[in-house]
This record gives structure tokens, C-alpha cells and sequence, in this order.
């Protein structure tokens, strides 16, 4: 099939926009790589880590969030006068991975996920998700190519890699729900990543030193206080509620359990083929992650897209959505666009995954994956 280069160079034009506009206007980029490797320098030249007002040669960090342990590993490349030479490796890499993920995204035949209904989800993003060289994009790619390559033990380490640096990831465990595999196995690998991900956030804890109750703070400064995103923990800030009360994770708990049920309804019931499922699962894990940001979006396109297959209905609504958020795009309400578009797609995969299970078929589905 001929592809929709038409389509997806429209949905795709606040990105390529805001991209093209920051290399005319000379706007800095990687800033959020910035944080990594200013603390990497900081930490080979015995400086704190969580200090406000991160700085160092040759960066304009945002807040480094992440734990101690990634600072010290990356210290060795950073002990230079300047971050430099390591911004240019990791843009270098980043600019590589990318282009993959473009492609695998958007661009590779994807079995129950046509290019022309991928193509819409680029409204969603943006230049500066892309520009900000947030090491969201590598551990993405990183869960998305285990996937394709069918690993299926060997995710397990690659999602606990990436919910080391961004805990938030381990929402990535929904895959192994989703699988195209008898109940018990998918219980005992989902078993198995939650046993790691404990066993992980121990390990992280005691090694952390002195700099772990900094790294706490600094998380509770910036994470649930300052910047909570765009989906779950946005709302309710917006609603007068701190992302870490009891009641607050609560409601994300109950939140996340439907939404991840809704998919999971889904793709039994349509007895969704192994890709499928895994797209599917990408895109749940996004919707259900509590601290959702620009640079996550890009991972609904190829889940939504199945969702929506083969259902002119669907489809219809799914464009709709879209369109909307490119409109709010291009008429500079991005902002509203990255927040409005999420919650309309997990309410329709709310109402989709209702209607599934509402006639029995869910549960001999369920009897039939036994």
C-alpha cells in the first residue's frame, strides 16, 4: 500500500515546525540531557548532584531527577572541562534512535495497524519533546525493539533497566499481560518483573548513599510539586490534589486498573495477533503512566491504531481527536492539545473496553487463553 506521506507530513507539521523554528532561532537543545551529564561532571569533580541551580560548562541543565547511581556510572566520560564532547556523543545517538523509532512508529508495516491510522497520533507530539533529548527516547525505543525482536524473558531486564532511570516505566509490565500466551505464563513473567522491580528498588536504595534522601527530595520537589506532566497526576493537581497524598494514588490505582483491563478486554476479545498486542500494550502503559509527558505520546500511535482498526466508528473518533489536537497546534495551544488528546483516547479506550466484555465474550476469551 502506497504510504500516506501526505497525512503524515500534516500531522506531523507542529513537530517538524517547532523543529525547524529552534534551529533558525539558534535555540539551545538536549537541554534535558543537560541534567544527566552536568550531574555526570558534577560528580567527577566531587560537586552535589541535587543542588538548585544545577550548572556546569557547557550545558543549561533542567533538574536532575534521576538517582544518584546513573551520575556516578556516566562520571568517567564527563571528567572533562566541559560536557560537551558528551552532549555531542549522546546527540549523535539520540538523532539515530529517533529516526528508528520515526520509522517504527509511523513509517514499517505493523500488522492490524495501518500507516494511514498511525499518522494522525503525530499530532501529539511536538518540537521541543523531540529537541529536549529526554532519555525517554532511548528507553522507549529500547522496550520497543525488545518487542519487536520477540525477546520475551529477556524484556524483563530491559524494562527494569528503564524504570531505573524512570520508575514511572515500569507501567511497560502490561506487555507481559497482554502477551499471546497461556494465563500461567503470563503470570509468572509478570510476577517475576514486579519480584525485580522491588528487589531493583532496594538495590538502588542502599547503594544511594548519602545522596539517596537528596534524590527523594528532589523527586518530591520537581516530579509531584513542579512539573507532573500532562496526564493523571496533571489533572489532579489541577483539581487542588498533591500527587503523592494516600487518596491521590488511590485514584490512580483504580484509574490505572480499568484502563489496563479495558485493553486487556480488548485484545482478547478481538484475539489480537502477538504485534498487535504488544502496540496495544505500549500505548496502556503510556495512558496508565501517572506522570505522563510530551516525549511519552508518540508511544499511543501504533496501540490506538489498533484499537481502532477495521471500525469506521472508531476511526472516525480517532481522527477527530487527533485533528482537534493538531488544530490547538498549530493555533499555538500545544499545551492543551498534549493534555486534551490523552484523556479523550483513555476514555475511549474506557468506553471500548466496557463494551467488549459487556456480552460475555470477554470471559470465553479469557477461558479460551487458559
Amino acid at each position: 500500500m502506497r504510504p500516506p506521506i501526505g497525512r503524515l507530513l500534516l500531522f506531523a507539521s507542529p513537530t517538524l515546525a517547532g523543529l525547524a523554528g529552534r534551529a533558525l532561532k539558534g535555540g539551545w537543545w538536549l537541554n534535558d540531557f543537560d541534567a544527566v551529564a552536568c550531574a555526570a561532571w558534577r560528580s567527577a569533580h566531587d560537586l552535589p548532584l541535587y543542588a538548585q541551580g544545577l550548572a556546569c560548562p557547557g550545558g543549561r541543565p533542567a533538574a536532575y531527577v534521576y538517582a544518584p547511581q546513573w551520575a556516578w556510572m556516566l562520571a568517567p566520560w564527563a571528567d572533562e572541562a566541559t560536557i560537551t564532547p558528551l552532549r555531542a556523543a549522546y546527540g549523535c545517538a539520540y538523532l539515530m534512535i529517533m529516526a528508528w523509532m520515526a520509522w517504527a512508529l509511523f513509517w514499517r508495516e505493523t500488522p492490524g495497524a495501518s500507516r494511514r491510522d498511525r499518522a494522525p497520533l503525530l499530532a501529539l507530539s511536538s518540537g521541543s519533546a523531540v529537541a529536549c533529548g529526554n532519555l525517554a527516547g532511548p528507553c522507549h525505543a529500547a522496550v520497543l525493539a525488545a518487542g519487536l525482536a520477540g525477546w520475551s524473558w529477556g524484556l524483563i531486564p530491559v524494562i527494569l533497566a528503564v524504570a531505573a532511570l524512570k520508575p514511572v516505566y515500569l507501567t511497560y509490565l502490561l506487555i507481559f499481560l497482554y502477551a499471546d500466551a497461556p494465563w500461567r505464563q503470563r503470570a509468572v513473567k509478570l510476577g517475576a518483573g514486579i519480584a525485580g522491580a522491588t528487589a531493583l528498588g532496594a538495590l538502588i536504595v542502599l547503594t544511594g548513599g548519602t545522596e539517596i534522601e537528596a534524590w527523594r527530595a528532589s523527586l518530591s520537589a520537581v516530579v509531584v510539586d513542579q512539573q507532573t506532566g500532562v496526564g493523571f497526576l496533571d489533572a489532579v493537581a489541577r483539581l487542588g490534589q498533591r500527587a503523592g497524598d494516600p487518596a491521590v494514588i488511590g485514584l490512580w490505582c483504580v484509574f490505572a486498573g480499568l484502563l489496563s483491563l479495558s485493553g486487556l478486554a480488548l485484545v482478547e476479545v478481538r484475539r489480537a495477533p502477538p504485534e498487535a498486542r504488544l502496540m496495544v500494550a505500549l500505548a496502556i502503559a503510556q495512558l496508565c503512566n501517572p506522570r505522563l509527558m510530551d516525549y511519552d505520546l508518540v508511544m499511543l500511535a501504533g496501540g490506538v491504531a489498533v484499537i481502532a482498526d477495521g471500525r469506521p466508528r472508531l476511526q472516525a473518533i480517532m481522527l477527530g481527536v487527533c485533528s482537534l489536537c493538531l488544530v490547538l497546534s498549530l493555533a499555538d495551544q500545544t499545551a492543551i492539545a498534549i493534555r486534551l488528546g490523552p484523556a479523550l483516547l483513555a476514555g475511549l479506550v474506557l468506553i471500548e473496553g466496557w463494551r467488549a466484555g459487556r456480552d460475555g465474550a470477554l470471559g470465553r476469551a479469557f477461558r479460551e487463553a487458559s
